[in-house]
Parts: structure tokens; sequence; C-alpha cells
């Protein structure tokens, strides 16, 4: 006779089966010798309870909002490669300006965007009489490497004028290196081959020494 009993254990499962077996001794009928009951245990891997096509499927609204969130959440390239540094507003004076370029560092295409706010007329009371040697190098490094590119040439012609009308403007150009005056000087080729008034270029750029 054989009796199979199920059992869990675990996370696992097992068959027992139980094997009666009768006695050996069939000469008598009356035998009364106990029967031998063997016992084996089969462990079998338990099956996943629910099937994947037993799952509830996703409604079409839970579809889509699942979807729109994903669309939603921006990669961290594209979030890294969209961090723009707030421009500061244009300055009263000197001091702002200084303060501003320090505050914004090695950004060139943030510098331009910050200049520009500036009219060109208005360089005249920002800097009066304190125009740092660096200050109007990191000006005409801009002017060289967006405005020509960007801007009307009348516009950096006029910049141009207005920073040589600023007190202690000499002197600043005194301290520009050979590198700097390199990078004026293509400025001020640009300029001779824009169409503007040739006689006003070319006096300018007396004033600056290229």
């Amino acid at each position: 006779m054989v009796s199979v009993t199920d059992m869990e254990s675990g996370g696992s499962k097992y068959i027992i089966q139980e094997v009666v077996r009768e006695a050996e001794d069939k000469s008598s009928p009356l035998s009364t010798s106990p029967s031998a009951k063997m016992i084996k245990i089969e462990e079998i891997a338990e099956l996943p309870s629910h099937s994947t096509s037993d799952q509830v499927p996703m409604s079409r609204e839970s579809k889509q909002a699942a979807q729109e969130e994903i669309a939603c959440s921006p990669e961290p390239s594209a979030v890294t490669s969209t961090t723009v540094a707030d421009v500061p507003p244009p300055p009263t004076n000197s001091f702002h300006l200084e303060a501003d370029l320090r505050k914004i560092g090695n950004k060139p295409d943030v510098v331009y965007r910050y200049l520009r706010q500036i009219k060109p007329d208005a360089y005249r009371s920002i800097f009066h009489n304190s125009l740092e040697p660096d200050i109007l190098n990191q000006i005409l490094r801009t002017l060289h490497g967006f405005y020509i590119k960007n801007e009307a040439p009348a516009t950096t012609l006029e910049i141009l004028g207005s920073l040589a009308s600023v007190g202690r403007f000499d002197m600043a150009v005194m301290f520009m290196s050979s590198t700097e005056k390199k990078v004026l000087k293509e400025v001020f080729d640009f300029l001779h081959q824009a169409e503007l008034e040739g006689s006003s270029v070319t006096a300018l750029q007396k004033k600056y020494g290229v």
C-alpha cells in the first residue's frame, strides 16, 4: 500500500511516500507480524504561485501615467548640459562690474551676455577714472571672441571709443602684453574690413597703440 503526502518547509515542497510492505511470511494467514513501513521523501521544485498570464493587466490610465512619468524625467546629461549660470544685471559702477566678473568666473559666453547689457556709451560713466588693465583686457577679449561674430561692427567701434575716453586708459594700454595687442589688432582689422568710416577706425587704433 502506498500513501502520498505533500509537505512544505522553508520555501521547498516535499512529497512523502509511505510504502507499506506486507510481511514476507505468507505461509500463515493468521500471521500478526507488523507490516514494514518505508518512508520516501522527495523534494520537488516549487512552482510559482501565479503565472505571468494570471497577472492583472495594467489599466490604460496607469500605462499613460507611467509613460508620462518616464517622458518627464530628464536625463542627467541633459540636466548638466542645460544648466546655465544666472547673468547679473548691468552694473552701475566699476565696483559692481568687477565683482560681477569675479562671480561669473571663467565663462566667456556668460561674460559676453553680461557685457552686451551695457550700452556702449555707458562705459564712460561706469569707469570714470578707474579702468584697470585686467578689466580692459577681458572686455577686449570678449569683443574679439563674441562681438565681431554676433554684433554690428558699429557697436564694437563705439565700445572701443567709449573705453578710450575713460581716465587711466593710457596706463591700462601700457600694460597690455604682445598677445593681448595681437587680439586687439585682429579686432581693428575686422573693423577696417567692415563698412565703417576708415578715418575714425584708424584714429581710434592709434589711441590703442596697435
